[in-house]
């Protein structure tokens, strides 16, 4: 396999560093609510650590990615933020009332670096979307960027480990991981054993043990139905401080809110209401009409995960939350979008008429005042952005799994790995020789033509379905998803 590395040299690195060099032990750690946040907190603790130097650590409830403490209050602090946007202002704020600053993100900021002194005082922005550094770098993660800028301090920080790290973050956030240096960072995830840090990260969140064939692995599947929903459904219900602890390996996952979760998704997709356009989606829901026993407050932090769900290959989804204020009358309390096709920049397109904070295909919606005036035209700009770029999905017919496992099987579950879920290949069965193994009350194990392949949604048949080829603990496993 081609693997490429290239080391990135941030500019204002050399700032950042002396910086750190002057920062007491005044220091507080920003995290940032998501898995790339907290892989990204975790190397500054780990940095600092390693360095001598104290600190207490931040995040922000309801999943907020935003600046929240009030700068009035930091006064003679030292910041590290990570994996968020902060604006000039903000920046200056700080700097203004006293306080130190770095920030390193991958979020699109300003087009000129953010650099400012006062009175003794700095604050910078590290940022990989800054217009002058280099384009190939642009794909990596908020934990990428602080791995690189690190590593370009102290090259003791290069590790096999914090490499694997930034892979791992690659997949859990809207990141190109096409691009042939991202391979890198993810072919040392794939490849981690289960030892160290790599290990306690598995064992915490992989809740009952499954006896198959195979060492547990952070590979592709565990990461995205495993590790991110533990991680994030307990953030969704405003467990961030027990998150970060466990990532600073001190505290203990609850496991049970995934399955609350997807009990409360559930209960919010039954009561939303679904808008269709050509090129778009409108999901809305409103609070009080889901039935539910969770704690009315915490729907707003599914709200993304509500327009992910909603995602059917075909459109984009705008989705918002509706609840009532003290007078009992109705109001948009958060909205999120998720492009059809991840790599298109939707933000810029759609900002005469939204106005997002995020990522270029995924971003939190700042405000938002519903109309068919607007969704028809958000509809016409979702159409004219992704102009080519629609999903085509990639299937091969095939009427022998057995033949096709021995000779192609392995190359296809090793290209799925390394792609966009967009363009993931699947594998259309046009046989008849397949029986049914094992089954139970969510799940039914297929023998075709000899190969096991694991269904999770009941009603599906190979003729509804796709199979879906994955290296799971190291060996070569065949799903049978939905053929959107």
């Amino acid at each position: 396999m081609d693997i490429q590395v290239k080391n990135h040299e941030w500019r204002g690195i050399d700032k950042v560093k002396s910086m750190l060099d002057s920062f007491d032990d005044n220091i507080i750690v920003y995290f940032d609510p998501d898995v790339d946040g907290m892989i990204s907190g975790y190397f500054v603790c780990k940095f600092l650590k390693s360095s001598g130097k104290k600190y207490s650590w931040y995040v922000n409830s309801n999943r907020s990615h935003d600046w929240s403490i009030p700068v009035e209050k930091l006064k003679g602090m030292n910041v590290i933020a990570v994996d968020f946007m902060i604006s000039r202002d903000t920046i200056k704020d700080l700097v203004y009332n006293g306080c130190n600053i770095v920030s390193m993100d991958h979020h699109v900021n300003q087009n000129a670096q953010i650099w400012i002194n006062h009175a003794g005082k700095s604050g910078i922005v590290i940022n990989n979307q800054y217009p002058f550094e280099d384009e190939d770098g642009r794909y990596l993660s908020g934990a990428g960027v602080v791995f690189e800028t690190l590593r370009s301090i102290d090259p003791d920080f290069d590790t096999e480990e914090n490499r694997a790290l930034v892979g791992l973050t690659l997949l859990s956030d809207v990141c190109d991981i096409e691009n042939p240096l991202a391979k890198g960072y993810l072919y040392k995830l794939y490849n981690h054993k289960m030892k160290g840090y790599v290990k306690y990260l598995i064992e915490n969140t992989i809740g009952e043990r499954d006896f198959g064939f195979g060492v547990p692995r952070l590979d592709r599947k565990y990461v995205d139905f495993k590790f991110s929903p533990a991680i994030n459904s307990c953030l969704r219900f405003n467990k961030e401080d027990e998150v970060v602890r466990f990532f600073l390996g001190s505290g203990n996952l609850d496991l049970s809110y995934h399955t609350r979760q997807k009990e409360l998704v559930k209960a919010m997709v039954q009561s939303a209401t679904v808008r269709e356009f050509s090129n778009l989606r409108v999901v809305y829901v409103r609070d009080w009409e889901v039935l539910t026993t969770e704690d009315i407050s915490v729907l707003s932090n599914f709200i993304g995960l509500i327009a992910s769900r909603f995602l059917d290959g075909k459109r984009s989804v705008i989705s918002y939350l509706i609840s009532k204020n003290d007078l009992g009358n109705g109001y948009v309390k958060r909205a999120s979008f998720r492009g059809n096709v991840n790599g298109v920049d939707y933000l810029s397109m759609l900002n005469g008429i939204l106005t997002g904070v995020g990522h270029p295909s995924a971003f939190g919606i700042v405000s938002i005042s519903p109309s068919k005036v607007l969704f028809n035209k958000a509809n016409d700009l979702c159409k004219k952005a992704e102009g080519l770029n629609t999903n085509q999905v990639n299937i091969t017919p095939v009427a022998n799994l057995s033949i096709f496992a021995a000779t192609k099987g392995k190359g296809m579950a090793e290209y799925n790995m390394y792609c966009l879920s967009q363009n993931s290949k699947y594998i259309r069965y046009i046989g008849n020789n397949y029986k049914i193994k094992r089954e139970g009350a969510n799940f039914v194990r297929y023998l075709v033509d000899g190969i096991e392949v694991i269904s999770f949604d009941t009603t599906l048949t190979f003729s509804t379905g796709l199979i879906y080829p994955i290296f799971e603990r190291g060996y070569v496993y065949y799903y049978l998803q939905g053929d959107n």
